[in-house]
This record gives structure tokens, C-alpha cells and sequence, in this order.
């Protein structure tokens, strides 16, 4: 009961060398007592672990003895419990039809809740994959309800996650964002600050599709905290972005700007895409509080970008704001042909209603 309740807990977050060195001990002692149980429980945990660390090949192989000693001994619900197993590690390897066969297996095996919602679970990652994001939703409805019911929490909490970013994928904004604030809550009472990053940086989108802004910075604030204490560097930059852009939303130029000035600083000067939407914004809060010139180098940099990604809306959108302030300069003509770049993007992008405006702007300076 000792090694077992060790080995669990290692399993799932301790060292990997050390965990493989206490599995290896365990079956030295269930081996001595001939205790051939314990053998199959070890060789799945270790089949778990195998998992954890990517090595697909070995974690099959291990899966596959703890079934083939579950199997001898007529632990049903064990062979199940690898099957959906399998079923993880097949789909991770892109075999979805194999993934789709072990399902299959493990619900024949024991048609029972928690087989049936790690089932429904996998069933859902397949369906997210394949972009059947409806599909995908009512899997991980149903897992999550499942084993929310039988008191499986970290797997409800998986599947309350997907959930929500499946009723954010299709457009069901008001209910992803109930989904995932009560994730949320959940992951906080099991202290998985990982998965309650994820859920409050999906709730600040959700906020802020809604235009619940003041919701949408307060999530946004705790992502970034989070990302800070877990030391998710990478994503720092867009958490303050995020922060930034809802407290412009609010009316907050002054701050915004000075959030902006800070994501760039810690930017990846390759994500050419981030550093366009980055200058965009930070163009946007500087015309509000009046510095033009900050605001015109800020949208040249948004406009290269967005050249360069080839996103037409945004190349309109930033040769829009820079006809403006040229056109307050009194310079005409470049005013004139930044319109024209401008209407050029929109019939790009088929932006019909967009390209009007511009037409109408550009008769009003004579061009």
C-alpha cells in the first residue's frame, strides 16, 4: 500500500528518475512475493509515466503487459481502464482509428462511469483535432458531467476545459464563459495553477467578445499573475499585452501605453504577428492622448507587419489611422496615397461596407 500510494503520487508529478528507480524497486518486492497484481499495477504506472514523458513506444509496450497480467487474472475493469490508456497514447501518436478501436475495447470490457468518461474525453481530444468543434463540445460535455458525478475531479477538470474552448470555438460565448469561470473555480480548489491559467486567459477572451471589459481585465490580470508565479515566461509578454489592450478598451490610454511599452520590451522580435497587433494598439493609445508622432511611427510598424503576414485588414486598418494624421499634418499627398494602399487592402480582403468609407474619405480630400 506504501509503494503504491508513492508510486501514484511520483507518477503523476515527481522527478522521472526518481520515480522509474522507485517503480523498479516495487517490482523487485512484488516479484519476491510472487504478488502478480501489483506487477500489473506497476507496469501500467509505469506505462503512466512512460506517458508523462513523451516516450510513446515504451508506454504502449508497458500498457500492454499490465493488460496482458490484468487479462489473465479477470480484472475487467483494470483492462479497461488500459484500453482508454491505450487509446490516449494511440491518439497522441495520430493513430485516431486505433484510438477510436481501444474505446471501443474498453467500453465492451466495462460500460461503467469512469470508463465511459475517460471514453467520451478521448472521443472529444479526436473530434478537436479533427475541427468537428461541435462534436468535440458534447464529448467533453458529457465527460466532464460524468466525472464530475463519480468524483473523478482532475479529469472533470480537463474536460470542463476543453469544454469551454470548444463553446468559445463555436461562437457560444455567453455559455464558454460560465464553463470556464466555473473551471476555473475548480482548478483553484484543486491548486493546478496550470490549467487555472488556461481557464482565466479563455475567460478574459470570452469577457472581452462580450465587451465585459472590466470582467475581461480582471482575468486577463490574474493570467498574467499566474504566468509570473508558474514562470511561463514566454507567454508574460502577451499576458501584459492582454492587460493593456482591455485597459485601452476601458478608456485607460495613459496605462495602456505604458503596458504596451512593456510587452514590447519583452517581445519576441520574431512573432511577427504578436509585434503587429502589439503596434497596432499602441498607435491606437497614442492618438488618444494626442502624441501623433509616437502614434504614426507606432502604426508604420504595424503596417510592415501586417504586409508581411499578409493580414489585409490590418494593412487597411493602419494606412486608415495614417492617412488621418497626415491628413491633420496638411500633407495631402500622403494622405492620399495612403488611402489608396488602404483601399486596396480592403478589396483584398472583400471588405465591401470598409472600402465605402475609404472611397468617400479619399473623395473628401479630393483624391
Amino acid at each position: 500500500t506504501v509503494y503504491m500510494n508513492l508510486v501514484d503520487r511520483m507518477v503523476q508529478g515527481g522527478d522521472v528518475e526518481q520515480t522509474e528507480r522507485l517503480v523498479g524497486e516495487a517490482m523487485n518486492w512484488a516479484g519476491n512475493h510472487q504478488d502478480r497484481t501489483m506487477e500489473a499495477w506497476l507496469l501500467f504506472a509505469g506505462s503512466r509515466l512512460d506517458y508523462r514523458r513523451s516516450d510513446l513506444y515504451r508506454a504502449r509496450d508497458r500498457a500492454k503487459d499490465a493488460l496482458k497480467l490484468y487479462t489473465a487474472i479477470d480484472d475487467k475493469g483494470k483492462c479497461a481502464e488500459i484500453q482508454n490508456h491505450l487509446a490516449m497514447i494511440e491518439y497522441t501518436d495520430g493513430n485516431n482509428n486505433a484510438a477510436i478501436d481501444h474505446i471501443r475495447q474498453a467500453l465492451e470490457l466495462a460500460n461503467v462511469p469512469p470508463v465511459q468518461a475517460n471514453a467520451d474525453f478521448i472521443r472529444g481530444l479526436i473530434a478537436k483535432k479533427a475541427k468537428k468543434i461541435q462534436e468535440a463540445a458534447e464529448h467533453f460535455r458529457k465527460a466532464n458531467e460524468t466525472a464530475g458525478a463519480v468524483g473523478l475531479a482532475p479529469l472533470a477538470l480537463e474536460a470542463g476545459f476543453h469544454y469551454g474552448e470548444s463553446l468559445l470555438l463555436s461562437q457560444q460565448t455567453t455559455k464558454a464563459a460560465d464553463v470556464l469561470a466555473r473551471v476555473a473555480q475548480i482548478a483553484q480548489a484543486l491548486q493546478n495553477k496550470v490549467r487555472e491559467r488556461g481557464a482565466v486567459a479563455l475567460l478574459a477572451q470570452a469577457h472581452g467578445m462580450l465587451h465585459n471589459y472590466e470582467a475581461a481585465l480582471q482575468m486577463a490580470s490574474r493570467t498574467l499573475q499566474l504566468s509570473q508565479e508558474l514562470k511561463f515566461d514566454r507567454f508574460v509578454p502577451l499576458d501584459i499585452y492582454n492587460v493593456a489592450y482591455f485597459n485601452l478598451q476601458m478608456g485607460r490610454a495613459t496605462e495602456a501605453l505604458s503596458l504596451f511599452s512593456k510587452a514590447r520590451e519583452r517581445a519576441n522580435h520574431e512573432d511577427v504577428a504578436f509585434l503587429r497587433e502589439l503596434h497596432f494598439h499602441m498607435g491606437v493609445a497614442s492618438l488618444r492622448i494626442g502624441e501623433k508622432g509616437n502614434a504614426a511611427s507606432s502604426f508604420r510598424e504595424a503596417l510592415s507587419h501586417a504586409q508581411k503576414t499578409k493580414d489585409m485588414r490590418k494593412v487597411m486598418q493602419a494606412a486608415e489611422h495614417l492617412a488621418g494624421i497626415e491628413a491633420d499634418r496638411g500633407d495631402k499627398a500622403s494622405a492620399v496615397r495612403l488611402l489608396n494602399e488602404a483601399i486596396k487592402a480592403a478589396e483584398a480582403a472583400n471588405l465591401r461596407e470598409e472600402r465605402k468609407g475609404l472611397r468617400k474619405k479619399l473623395d473628401d480630400l479630393g483624391g
